[in-house]
């Protein structure tokens, strides 16, 4: 169960010898004393966060165009579930977009293979081939995202 932020406060200042009561926040909900010093953050009371907690997180730090920081959080929702597709795929728009091919690629296969019905799997692989300059590989993904958004249709 969680501890409340004032409680956590308190916990913190009596576990750290020679502090009192001069605690600070921080965006992560971890703790620093004024003069810089960690204390024990509200890090250490938090529950575990689960795969779709670690994609939302990843999803602001995109957003925010924190790309390394979005792809760690994305792997850990792929620690939580390895199949997670929205994750495979967000990290491998996140290396794209950091130009990062080969790793956008390592990603959209993975995501491939979790999801081969998904047309979304074969338009982002094309893509990523396109912008090494593999058009061939492109044209097939192309052509494999068509007939699986077609498939799609008709089912």
């Amino acid at each position: 169960a969680s501890i409340p932020h004032f409680l956590a406060t308190i916990i913190s200042t009596a576990q750290t010898p020679g502090k009192s009561g001069y605690w600070e926040f921080t965006n992560e909900s971890s703790g620093r004393f004024l003069d810089g010093t960690p204390g024990v953050g509200d890090d250490v009371f938090e529950e575990p966060m689960s795969k779709e907690a670690y994609y939302l997180k990843g999803m602001d730090l995109f957003a925010d165009d924190r790309m390394d920081e979005a792809v760690a959080a994305f792997d850990q929702a792929l620690e939580e579930d390895a199949k997670y597709g929205d994750a495979l795929h967000a990290a491998a728009m996140c290396c794209y977009h950091n130009k990062d091919l080969d790793r956008a690629l390592k990603y959209g296969l993975r995501y491939r293979d979790v999801e081969p019905d998904n047309p979304l799997a074969y338009t982002s692989l094309s893509m990523f081939y396109h912008a090494k300059g593999w058009i061939q590989e492109a044209e097939d993904m192309g052509a494999k995202a068509q007939a699986a958004a077609l498939k799609q249709a008709q089912s």
